[in-house]
């Protein structure tokens, strides 16, 4: 899997290819931070305070989200509220699976009740998660497949040349690898890699 990935993604060939991802999302960063000094310049104080790591965030999260399924995940220009809700499910399944064992602070009976409440929210995350993981894959199946088929709408032609039509995004090269391999590259193999590299940038 971490072969797939370095290859599709981090390889030096690949990486040049995303260039441009990077450069806006750099401008895009810096037009955000001369819009707060702005702001702040026209208040008494002139000072403002800034949470540059949660900028910092955004911009990383977003390189990567671009460089495999084409999209703004993160900030004020993210593609739709779909994505906004699956990055809050990502961090909520970081925080429940980092948190403390709350049973073994509590006595048998009462720690028994906290585990099975932290299972059940897991297992209902895990779920939500896997379909929202799904959709994704559909979403770019069904778009490969009507440009295949040339039948790709005017309005699609427009959203590729403007968010990746000049480089091949992620899940694109993988559906194309499971097109070839089907009983390799299943879609619990691609689910699973993009989830991996989805949570890198929040445990940073």
């Amino acid at each position: 899997m971490r072969r797939v990935a370095f290859s599709e993604l981090l390889s030096a060939h690949r990486l040049p290819y995303f260039s441009d991802v990077r450069t806006e999302e750099i401008r895009f960063l810096a037009r955000t931070l001369f819009r707060d000094h702005s702001a702040s310049a026209a208040e008494e104080t002139g000072f403002r305070r800034v949470e540059l790591r949660q900028k910092l965030f955004g911009m990383a999260f977003n390189v990567i989200m671009r460089m495999m399924v084409g999209k703004r995940y993160y900030g004020e220009n993210k593609e739709d509220g779909v994505a906004r809700r699956f990055m809050d499910l990502v961090v909520e399944l970081l925080s429940v699976a980092g948190a403390s064992n709350v049973a073994d602070f509590l006595p048998a009976p009462f720690g028994w009740l906290a585990l099975l409440a932290i299972k059940r929210k897991l297992k209902k995350l895990h779920s939500y998660r896997d379909a929202f993981m799904q959709a994704i894959v559909e979403e770019h199946r069904i778009r490969k497949a009507r440009a295949v088929g040339g039948r790709k709408e005017a309005d699609e032609e427009k959203e590729d040349s403007n968010n990746s039509g000049r480089h091949q995004t992620m899940i694109e090269a993988m559906l194309s690898l499971q097109k070839e391999q089907p009983e390799l590259y299943t879609d619990g193999y691609i689910k699973s890699l993009l989830l991996g590299l989805f949570s890198f940038p929040m445990n940073q």
